[in-house]
């Protein structure tokens, strides 16, 4: 009985010369070492991945810390020390949606609305399945009479959480503002 690798391959067949039982067994080594370095490749990529999810994590243990430092200077009546830990705390992980939701929220306490609508515009983008920025976006953008934005924020919002109390009123105002009452009667009933 014949090699099945000489059967294969045989010159008659395919018309190749040449190739005999050395190539197939070279190819099979080929075969392995290129199975080898993919497995290595492959634990290469994931180690170099840990230790990413590793400097994300002490990144985020940092911003942390400062949103513990702005809670402590917000209740003690700190709030430009707290303004500045809150901006340190985003320069050090321009990333981290939380951090980013957390400043919007304490500018739009202290009146910062052009500030807090950047934020919140970013972390929309950071976090496009979290509905908070989406509505807070929402109610800045109706204090600034900018409706047709406000009502697109607001829907993508509701999307993502149709039952939110302060969002379904929102939107039955903005109804109201453009004329559409019964749209607007059909959303106070939803609440």
């Amino acid at each position: 009985m014949r090699d099945r690798c000489a059967n294969t391959f045989s010159e008659p067949r395919f018309g190749v010369p040449n190739l005999n039982r050395s190539d197939c067994a070279r190819n099979a080594l080929f075969r392995q070492c290129a199975r080898w370095l993919c497995v290595a490749l492959l634990i290469l990529v994931c180690s170099s991945c840990v230790s990413w999810k590793q400097k994300m994590a002490i990144l985020d243990s940092e911003s942390q810390d400062l949103v513990e430092q702005v809670r402590v200077a917000t209740e003690s009546g700190r709030q430009e020390q707290a303004a500045e830990l809150l901006k340190q705390a985003v320069a050090s992980n321009p990333n981290n949606a939380a951090v980013r939701q957390q400043l919007s929220e304490f500018l739009i306490a202290n009146g910062y609305s052009e500030e807090a609508i950047q934020q919140l515009q970013k972390t929309t983008v950071l976090a496009p399945d979290d509905p908070r920025p989406y509505i807070d976006l929402s109610y800045l953008l109706y204090e600034k009479k900018q409706y047709t934005d406000a009502l697109k924020n607001l829907e993508l919002g509701l999307t993502l959480d149709p039952t939110n109390i302060r969002a379904l009123i929102l939107k039955g105002e903005l109804e109201e503002l453009a004329g559409l009452n019964s749209s607007a009667v059909e959303t106070y009933h939803r609440v």
